[in-house]
Formats: C-alpha cells, structure tokens, sequence
C-alpha cells in the first residue's frame, strides 16, 4: 500500500512538472514571435563554439571567460526579454 501510494506521488509530480514546461512553452509561443525562440536557442550555442575555438589557440583560463561572459550575455538576454523563469532552477 505504501509503495502503491509512493508510485501515485511520483507520477502525480511528474505529470505536474510536464504540464509546467507544456505551458512554459505554450507562454513564449504565444508571447513571443518565433525568431526571437530561435535566435536565443542560437545565442546560447555561441559561447560552447568560441570556447572549442579559441581553446587551442589561447590560454584555457582565456577562453572559459570568454565563454562565461557569453553565459552572462545569454541570460541577460532572457532576463531582459522576461522570459519564463521555470526553466532556469
């Protein structure tokens, strides 16, 4: 019976945290025109791409703060445009 009941609470919080990014995702649709959606999924990609770059070519230490601030830039931008916090925790 315990069991019976954990397994309930599970999938009752699973189900409870899809319906959440369901309805994150269904906000931006909604509030935001796609290309901004895919030019802040392309943004976030840019600082992983400098990183492997700039990597042989200059000090680690040099291009991990290069990737940090383009971090920084990505979630200023999503701070900026107030996008759905849920997706940061």
């Amino acid at each position: 019976m315990l069991i019976n009941n954990k397994v309930k609470k599970e999938i009752k919080a699973k189900r409870k945290k899809a319906s959440k990014i369901f309805w994150t995702c269904n906000y931006i649709e909604k509030k935001y025109l796609e290309p901004i959606v895919l030019a802040l999924l392309w943004l976030s990609g840019i600082p992983l791409l400098a990183y492997l770059k700039l990597s042989p070519q200059c000090s680690p230490l040099t291009a991990l703060l290069i990737y940090g601030f383009g971090i920084i830039t990505v979630l200023s931008v999503w701070f900026y445009l107030d996008l759905p916090k849920s997706w940061i925790d």
